[in-house]
């Protein structure tokens, strides 16, 4: 009888060390992909970020390399201008958006802010041709008026808006990434203690 007791004992201590053993296993299985994941999250809010940001000083760059055109008619800043332009940031920080499943309500209002871009595009290309036809004036206030001023302004006022809303949805996935994490390490620290304790026992 107790020869019997103590061999169910053992089996039963074997199969309950497997069993946490496996669980402990899975444990560090789903620890590592955790941290993964995280830190994917993490390089995903610095990518976005730094591809708004970029994105924002392009709008900045224009407006003075238009400016210094007008202002001091040397073509070379026409063509940092024209360059940059052909550069079609927006198309890439677009499809870098979509390619992170950014929801649409946010890239709609990355779309909304080009809109407006190009609106003050079409005005500075009517400073430049004013420029080109003589009519020095009529350039340099077509970039300095209320009117553009106000525009300007407008699209500084979308952007902040737009990264605010932006750091809130990529914040919430650090956060997520960050609990899920934490679980992780939760479920290592009572799969290695049941299986010291199933080991002391047995």
């Amino acid at each position: 009888g107790d020869i019997m007791t103590i061999k169910r004992s053992l089996q039963f201590g074997i199969i309950a060390a497997v069993l946490l053993a496996a669980f402990l296993a899975g444990s560090l299985v789903y620890l590592t992909s955790t941290i993964f994941s995280l830190s994917e999250t993490l390089n995903t809010r610095n990518t976005i970020t730094n591809a708004v940001a970029e994105l924002e000083n392009e709008s900045l760059y224009l407006t003075n390399e238009a400016r210094m055109y007008v202002f001091n008619n040397k073509r070379a800043y026409l063509v940092e201008y024209e360059n940059k332009l052909a550069e079609d940031t927006f198309l890439q920080t677009a499809e870098l958006l979509k390619s992170y499943n950014v929801p649409d309500e946010l890239t709609e209002q990355l779309t909304f802010v080009n809109d407006k871009s190009l609106a003050l595009t079409d005005v500075e290309y009517e400073a430049f041709n004013a420029l080109k036809a003589g009519n020095v004036n009529k350039a340099q206030n077509l970039l300095t008026n209320t009117t553009y001023e106000q525009a300007a302004m407008e699209i500084d006022t979308i952007y902040a808006s737009f990264k605010e809303d932006l750091n809130v949805w990529a914040d919430d996935l650090a956060y997520k990434a960050t609990a899920s994490t934490n679980i992780a390490f939760i479920f290592i620290i009572i799969a290695a203690v049941s299986f010291a304790i199933s080991v002391i026992i047995y």
